[in-house]
């Protein structure tokens, strides 16, 4: 096959109920160039089977689908990164396991890559929980330091599965090791403001499925806590490195670390609040000047306060 027009990066771990209907709405892409690679990351389920049967039944996609299997877990984050390294295609985009794709998405983004000469396109995507989906629409700013504000206050998503990305760019910037809690966001900023231009599709979307995402949360802790401060603390480094520093406000950095320790408010374990407690006067040591949504503002002051149990019982209700 000659060079692909795109290859798509898949990791898989734990996705048997899902990986049917994904597989189904990447090899029915409109799009006739493309490279498939999935990579099992030691998953301990029989997701590789369901995929190697759903791939059988397109024959027309056979020399386009890589199927490999690491040979010790790597968590998601260097899963990811080993499909960038593989990657022949002219751009690079992703697709996680339980999420869908429209059939005309690669096909369209592919065309507007073409058409405006971008290294990124964006698309938007369906925000799918128990059968009912809500458009996100994407519309990355013209000027950077707007890029990576929307990024930081969450205008703009942080995912790789909705970036068509230029080769040579995608592979610039590699994901970390030990990140496998927005291991994204460690390198899209990156990408996006190295970039010389970026446009967007506004008709075709990704669907991303959280189902599951009140159980989900439940077990917010600590580790991933953690996991999304190593990954602002790698984009923090690479941009001072790069230069890429001087063009975005100081003020979105420092939202990106309140973010990242927001996940410990998120449960209902009092001894995560008290963790968040140590790491905010750590990392953060005051509220983010920006607009954050009320019930943010509040769980951040009960949590200085100290004042743990309000914050157990406001969430325990909030999942009633």
């Amino acid at each position: 096959m000659s060079t692909p027009k795109i290859s798509v990066i898949i990791p898989i771990y734990n996705a048997a109920p899902y990986i049917e209907k994904c597989a189904h709405s990447l090899f029915q892409q409109t799009l006739d160039s493309i490279e498939y690679i999935f990579i099992d990351d030691c998953s301990p389920d029989n997701s590789s089977d369901i995929l190697k049967e759903v791939s059988a039944r397109y024959p027309q996609r056979r020399d386009q689908i890589k199927h490999l299997r690491n040979e010790r877990n790597l968590g998601v984050g260097q899963t990811r990164q080993r499909g960038i390294d593989l990657a022949t295609g002219d751009y690079i985009i992703h697709c996680d396991p339980d999420d869908w794709i429209d059939k005309e998405l690669y096909e369209k983004m592919w065309t507007r890559a073409i058409e405006t000469q971008s290294d990124i396109i964006v698309c938007g995507f369906r925000l799918v929980r128990n059968g009912n989906s809500t458009i996100r629409k994407q519309v990355p700013p013209t000027s950077k330091a707007e890029i990576f504000s929307h990024f930081a206050s969450g205008k703009l998503h942080g995912s790789l599965w909705n970036k068509l990305i230029k080769r040579d760019i995608a592979q610039k910037f590699k994901i970390e090791k030990g990140i496998n809690m927005w291991e994204d966001l460690s390198v899209t900023p990156l990408m996006l403001l190295s970039a010389n231009s970026v446009d967007h599709v506004g008709d075709v979307y990704y669907n991303y499925r959280i189902d599951n995402n009140s159980s989900v949360s439940s077990s917010y802790g600590l580790k991933t806590c953690k996991s999304q401060i190593n990954a602002v603390e790698s984009l923090e480094k690479r941009l001072k490195e790069t230069g890429m520093n001087k063009i975005i406000n100081p003020d979105d950095l420092h939202l990106l670390n309140w973010n990242a320790l927001y996940v410990l408010l998120m449960s209902t374990r009092i001894e995560n609040y008290r963790e968040w407690n140590v790491l905010f006067n750590e990392r953060v040591k005051k509220i983010p000047k920006t607009n954050l949504a009320l019930r943010f503002k509040l769980l951040t002051w009960l949590a200085k306060h100290k004042l743990y149990y309000l914050i157990s019982a406001l969430n325990y209700l909030k999942r009633l």
